[in-house]
């Protein structure tokens, strides 16, 4: 099943669930233009989420740019998993990207967040995406194409926060299947992480 959301100039959304219904001609081009162009581009902005999610640089230390490295990924206001706090607050399941980056800078910057992610090249991060790889187009930019669009992985933690704040390790990781959602522009060459959130929460 297709499933593809324009956004029009008048700030409604089309949803191209219903099979009855064709998608325009214009946005089939785009979405192959995508494909063929923006693989690369997204799957760098994968990577790099992948190197600095630990938040340490290349001395194995949290520091002031390796902190600014892992926000710069972001966009303003992004939501991201509070997967560095054992029990979090009902409220604080989710954490401004910023605030997290702040979080462990101020409590894990001896060794950062020790964690690891399910391996993947470019051909098996675009494997098994089926209907997910046709993203959901922005056209409210007439100078830009925007494309958002999905991937689930597996996320593992070795260290993490308790209630006191103090750094727990463990010899095997707590694992969070996580969704994160890119946002791609083709005018610039870029994808930018708008969230990262539990799978069994939609983006």
């Amino acid at each position: 099943m297709l499933c593809l959301f324009i956004s029009c100039t008048s700030y409604q959304r089309i949803d191209y669930t219903n099979q009855s219904q064709e998608v325009p001609e214009l946005y089939k081009q785009n979405i192959e233009k995508y494909k063929a162009a923006n693989k690369r581009i997204l799957y760098n902005a994968y990577q790099q989420y992948v190197a600095a999610a630990d938040l340490v640089d290349s001395t194995g230390f949290v520091t002031e740019n390796s902190v600014l490295d892992f926000k710069f990924l972001f966009e303003s206001g992004a939501r991201i998993i509070n997967d560095i706090q054992l029990y979090p607050e009902e409220d604080k399941k989710l954490l401004d990207a910023n605030y997290y980056a702040d979080l462990v800078s101020t409590y894990m910057n001896r060794k950062g967040v020790i964690t690891e992610f399910e391996k993947h090249d470019i051909n098996s991060f675009f494997a098994n995406t089926g209907d997910q790889f046709n993203p959901r187009v922005d056209d409210s930019d007439d100078d830009d194409l925007i494309f958002f669009y999905t991937f689930n992985t597996i996320k593992k933690n070795y260290t993490i926060l308790n209630k006191n704040n103090q750094v727990l390790y463990y010899d095997e990781a707590i694992e969070y299947p996580i969704t994160i959602t890119f946002r791609i522009s083709i005018k610039n060459e870029s994808a930018d992480i708008i969230s990262i959130l539990p799978q069994k929460i939609k983006p």
